[in-house]
């Protein structure tokens, strides 16, 4: 008999779904995770995008998706220690997917979101 806990199952499964978007599929702000599997980017939103993108400019990070009709801007963690000299309390989300097959077509999904700020961020831990 061969047990498997349900946290493997998870993980496994995860894994399996985002190993080929992780592999350089994905977006360029998207990271995998080796500790959850997960692809995660940082987002910022509204009065936040116009700095953010000034700030990545200036330390030379072109990896970054601006998305105007939701005010949004994506880019990838391990650009938050730029902002953390920038603009260190300015407020980021995380953001987790997962890929999916949907309809002949691989899409990510969003599955959580958690607040943080630059300086709080910590890649080490936090990816």
């Amino acid at each position: 008999m061969h047990y498997c806990s349900l946290e493997n199952k998870f993980s496994g499964q995860v894994y399996q779904q985002n190993k080929f978007l992780g592999r350089g599929l994905a977006q360029p702000w998207h990271a995998m995770s080796e500790r959850d599997y997960f692809l995660k980017s940082a987002k910022v939103f509204g009065s936040d995008v116009e700095p953010t993108v000034a700030a990545l400019r200036a330390a030379g990070e072109h990896r970054f998706d601006r998305d105007e009709s939701r005010h949004a801007l994506e880019f990838p963690l391990e650009a938050l220690p730029v902002l953390a000299r920038e603009l260190p309390d300015m407020e980021v989300a995380v953001c987790f997917f997962i890929a999916e097959q949907r309809e002949r077509e691989t899409v990510l999904r969003e599955l959580a979101v958690y607040r943080t700020t630059p300086s709080a961020f910590d890649i080490e831990r936090d990816l």
